[in-house]
């Protein structure tokens, strides 16, 4: 039924819409704004893996299903379910704050007052950069662990200067006891640490460790292992390694496992071994070889051979496959003495721990 008003401007009008937003609305805007601020804040600090997986499905979900859900990921479940994972990971491999008891041993070992602001100095900015394994290249990882064999060896120069007149008994434990502080400064256990601190100490048995702890083939070995296995674990906080996506490894581990195991193959490849009689075998490590088929031409350097070498030999899993690859790496560099002095270095020092192992 139609009412009729006297006048016309006494009919019901619609109410004038508000251009400002009510106060809830503005309160929970200013909420939102502020956790997505929190949650960038929070991901800047991570590592750049997760930095980049997290980011791509930002981008993803923007793209499908809007800025809304994105921003709602980055905030509800990055930063309340991935975060805390994540963190967990980085509590187990990342380096904490340097010891007093390390810097005091360190400046008993200097010979001047400015030498303990160095080598303090020199060992934080160790840590800190071993707090970055899981973002740095192969490359960076090899500097990072020539860089820490040098400053335990600068730091072994420095007690001998000091202690050079002690019993062979002090002047041994004190080298392996400033080498072995610097290097669980870094997380690594010491080689024989359980049984110096456990049991009486022995010199002659010592000596073999203190020398692997300033060398640079030891310390890389502990740090590749320390990147992968960090890399993977952040993988799998991240829900990259499960069943839905690999059940086993990472993508990016399985591409690298890849890629390493074609270079592998490529050293390899042209090695005509021997057997103890001196007829050629047509069994390699990796694969059956036909010497007769064997073609390859391709030319490599010196420090590639060295690289392919030492690849192999980590991968070695007894002293005999370990002795065939340096029959041929040093055929290879016979007209190389220096990289052919590396490349024994790697054989002694891989043989030594194949040796350990096998012992255990």
């Amino acid at each position: 039924m139609h009412e009729e008003f006297a006048y016309p401007w006494n009919a019901p009008r619609e109410a004038i819409a508000s251009p400002y937003p009510t106060y809830e609305e503005m309160h929970s805007r200013s909420q939102m704004i502020a956790a997505l601020v929190r949650a960038q804040e929070l991901l800047e600090k991570q590592p750049t893996v997760i930095q980049l997986d997290a980011k791509r499905r930002v981008s993803d979900l923007e793209k499908t299903q809007g800025t809304a859900r994105a921003n709602a990921y980055l905030t509800k479940t990055f930063v309340e379910r991935t975060l805390p994972r994540v963190e967990t990971v980085n509590a187990q491999y990342r380096v904490g704050v340097m010891k007093g008891s390390t810097l005091n041993l360190l400046g008993g070992n200097a010979t001047e007052r400015d030498n303990t602001a160095i080598a303090g100095g020199q060992l934080f900015n160790l840590m800190r950069r071993f707090n970055r394994l899981p973002d740095m290249a192969r490359a960076d990882v090899d500097l990072l662990a020539g860089d820490v064999a040098n400053f335990i060896l600068a730091e072994l120069v420095q007690v001998h200067t000091q202690a050079s007149d002690e019993s062979d008994y002090k002047y041994t434990h004190r080298v392996y006891m400033t080498a072995a502080t610097i290097t669980r400064e870094l997380s690594q256990t010491p080689p024989l640490w359980e049984k110096v601190t456990s049991r009486l100490f022995d010199p002659e048995e010592v000596t073999p460790a203190i020398l692997r702890m300033q060398t640079e083939k030891w310390w890389k070995g502990r740090l590749r292992r320390v990147a992968a296995s960090w890399r993977e674990h952040l993988q799998i906080a991240l829900a990259n390694v499960s069943k839905k996506h690999t059940p086993y490894a990472s993508s990016m581990t399985v591409s690298e496992w890849r890629e390493q195991k074609r270079r592998t193959r490529e050293f390899l490849k042209g090695m005509k071994l021997e057997d103890e009689e001196g007829k050629p075998e047509t069994q390699q490590p990796e694969r059956e070889i036909n010497p007769a088929t064997n073609t390859s031409t391709a030319v490599r350097t010196p420090d590639e051979l060295l690289a392919d070498f030492t690849a192999a030999a980590a991968e070695a899993e007894n002293v005999a496959g370990l002795d065939r690859c340096y029959k041929y790496a040093a055929r290879m560099l016979a007209s190389e003495a220096e990289t052919l002095e590396k490349a024994t270095d790697v054989y002694l020092l891989r043989k030594a721990e194949i040796e350990e192992a096998l012992s255990k």
